[in-house]
């Protein structure tokens, strides 16, 4: 992967990968014997930015989030998906640097965001019975730092993007780890996850992001 690769969900890429992900996805579904094959979640999604864990920042320091759809009540089943994005690790890869800021937080917004993830958690996808958290990408380490602004990060060059991501006070911020840490202890706070021996978790991803959920 390069700095410029695209996000793998919502992308020119994304019809053509969908099969084969959902085909992976169908084995560890199917190890699945708590839910019926007329069981299904909700097609809420709810926006949830991860404000009371202070490491768990994008690259400009804002509070990462993830996107959360309950599924049946009697499920214990989770998918956690780590959406894909490109890589950063200096000032001119990073001059756009990764944020949450332009996220939809609306209710309306949210649903408008979540069509896009349809293939994924259609009635005929082995994964419409789960619980699903997807997490956005916005760290550009592949879900693995956990490194601070650095002498040379976020300053001003020669460059005009530089200068003006300086403008905005920008500074680096790698915490893809911490992000995910984050993620998996609001889930158990928030939906009990781990409060039950068989409780299950698919830990998936596309690009960059399944390159972290190998790791």
């Amino acid at each position: 992967l390069s700095a410029s690769s695209p996000p793998c969900i919502g992308s020119p890429h994304w019809r053509q990968m969908r099969p084969t992900l959902l085909a992976v996805s169908a084995g560890a579904a199917a190890l699945s014997s708590s839910a019926s094959a007329s069981s299904h979640g909700s097609s809420h999604w709810e926006a949830r930015f991860l404000d009371d864990y202070p490491l768990a920042l994008c690259n400009d320091g804002s509070a990462a989030a993830y996107y959360y759809r309950k599924g049946p009540s009697e499920v214990r089943e989770w998918t956690v998906f780590l959406e894909g994005g490109a890589w950063c690790w200096d000032v001119d890869s990073c001059a756009a640097g990764g944020s949450s800021v332009g996220f939809p937080s609306s209710a309306e917004d949210v649903d408008a965001w979540a069509e896009g993830l349809q293939g994924l958690i259609s009635r005929h996808s082995p994964l419409a019975h789960t619980h699903f958290a997807f997490v956005r990408s916005c760290s550009a380490d592949a879900f693995m730092g956990d490194a601070g602004p650095s002498p040379g990060l976020g300053l001003a060059t020669e460059t005009s993007n530089a200068t003006a991501a300086h403008a905005r006070g920008l500074v680096m911020h790698f915490r893809g780890r911490r992000i995910l840490e984050a993620v998996f202890a609001d889930l158990r706070q928030r939906e009990g996850l781990g409060d039950h021996w068989l409780d299950r978790v698919l830990f998936s991803g596309c690009g960059s992001g399944a390159r972290g959920a190998m790791l």
